[in-house]
């Protein structure tokens, strides 16, 4: 039995990370792949008694969509969840994607999958970005200035330069 699923609106150039839990005796093929046909990672799985990651791993990603497959002998159920990651300001920076089931309807037999994809965190900044930035954080972290200050115009002036 084949299932796939789609994960969409992914920032190209971000990072992802996945976790695969199996504890079931049964062979399991899990393969996510690029809209332009890279394999990101491709794992058979199975687990008799631990509950311990059976594979796990991160990387980069150069697509904007991806195909997760689910590959096994036998009947697969799977239900998807997914919700966004957000910022501290609540701007949204990535999704999460969980897939749980079992197979045969069995709960013994079952298997989790966590899919992180997030866009890359650092931006790389210039000389004058880095050093407007450190000024800021100063201005603004060490309580002798509040945020608004900023607007102050002896302030911005020196934020600008």
């Amino acid at each position: 039995m084949t299932k796939n699923y789609t994960l969409q609106n992914i920032s190209a150039g971000g990072c992802f990370g996945w976790q695969i839990i199996s504890h079931s005796s049964h062979s399991i093929n899990v393969e996510l792949k690029g809209k332009s046909g890279r394999l990101y990672f491709s794992e058979a799985v199975s687990g008799n008694c631990v509950r311990m990651p059976n594979s796990q791993g991160a990387g980069t990603c150069d697509d904007t969509d991806l195909s997760l497959t689910f590959t096994c002998d036998n009947e697969l159920s799977l239900v998807q969840l997914s919700h966004d990651l957000l910022s501290d300001g609540g701007e949204p920076i990535g999704r999460s994607y969980h897939y749980n089931g079992s197979i045969e309807r069995n709960p013994a037999e079952d298997i989790h999958v966590v899919i992180t994809v997030w866009n890359s965190a650092k931006k790389i900044l210039s000389e004058k970005e880095f050093i407007a930035e450190c000024f800021y954080r100063y201005l603004s972290e060490n309580g002798r200035y509040l945020f608004n200050y900023v607007s102050d115009d002896l302030v911005a002036a020196y934020y600008n330069d």
